[in-house]
């Protein structure tokens, strides 16, 4: 039954997010990756902070480490609603907005 109700928000998040321009729906993720930067708990940030710390050394203070932990979550909700936008993405849209570089197959 959990399943089911969880389906039917992500349902109704996509149907919400399909309504909006992008640019709206890519705000609205960064303010779910805010969410849930608040909802994780201390512990877990910790967490991350001490493994970022430990991958990074000294090269950012603490204050741009924890600046960077937040834009993680921005981006996990972008990529929440790139996903729920699936729908939308047609072949005109694709040719409008996706440029791709490199070698020519």
């Amino acid at each position: 039954m959990v399943d089911y109700i969880l389906y039917l928000i992500v349902k109704g998040l996509g149907i919400i997010a399909r309504a909006l321009p992008l640019s709206w729906a890519l705000w609205l993720g960064r303010r779910g990756g805010d969410l849930a930067h608040l909802l994780i708990g201390q512990k877990r940030k910790r967490r991350a902070y001490k493994d970022m710390k430990a991958a990074l050394g000294t090269r950012y203070t603490p204050r741009q480490m924890r600046g960077m932990l937040r834009k993680l979550f921005w981006n996990l909700g972008e990529g929440f609603v790139e996903l729920l936008w699936f729908p939308k993405i047609d072949a005109k849209y694709f040719q409008e907005h996706v440029k791709i570089e490199g070698r020519d197959n």
